[in-house]
């Protein structure tokens, strides 16, 4: 499997709006991870 590097800039204001810039891209990096770990395992057949 190949890596992904996420690179996730964000704006945000003040510091609660930092802290829930980087849990929501640890969790998007999370979900992204588990998809493709999973395709992996059992990639989609290709429509006919």
């Amino acid at each position: 499997m190949r890596a992904v590097v996420l690179n996730c800039s964000h704006h945000v204001i003040g510091d609660h709006g930092h802290e829930w810039a980087h849990d929501t891209a640890k969790t998007m990096a999370h979900v992204l991870h588990s998809t493709a770990k999973a395709l992996a395992a059992s990639p989609i057949p290709p429509r006919s």
